[in-house]
């Protein structure tokens, strides 16, 4: 399955049931996961997913980790969480400038996440596009 590329038409500065997003929702699933930033082609440079490296599997990774809650909503879409805390300013500002979150490259979840999301069929890719981004309180949240 391939979810579908959101172009923006969303307004990044629009309300959303904060029920939906937030990690103190009800009845979610969130995994904990740490997310590379950049494109799987170019080595992890640019703008995207590289890498969903497993909470709290210690891989040497060169590249610098953001902690994340991920999960799925009813319309299929997935749910990204990232912790400002665990972010460096300068990529706060390069990957959620204007508020908006840029993927350059389509990005196949890992197998791990699928398990852990109960996603039955799979590949689950999230699609180039530009996504809006809400900020929260310590987060920074993409819908894909």
């Amino acid at each position: 399955m391939s979810f579908e590329t959101n172009t923006g038409s969303q307004e990044s500065g629009s309300q959303t049931n904060e029920n939906e997003i937030l990690p103190s929702a009800a009845g979610v699933n969130w995994v904990k996961a740490e997310v590379v930033f950049g494109a799987p082609s170019m080595g992890c440079a640019g703008a995207g997913i590289c890498k969903i490296i497993a909470n709290g599997l210690n891989i040497k990774q060169t590249c610098t980790k953001v902690s994340a809650l991920i999960a799925v909503t009813e319309p299929g879409s997935i749910i990204m969480q990232f912790s400002k805390k665990s972010m460096k300013p300068r990529f706060e500002a390069f990957h959620f400038r204007e508020r908006v979150f840029r993927v350059q490259e389509s990005f196949l979840l890992p197998e791990f996440l699928l398990v852990q999301l109960a996603l039955n069929s799979a590949p689950y890719l999230i699609n180039p596009g530009i996504y809006p981004v809400k900020e929260h309180d310590d987060w920074m949240i993409v819908i894909f």
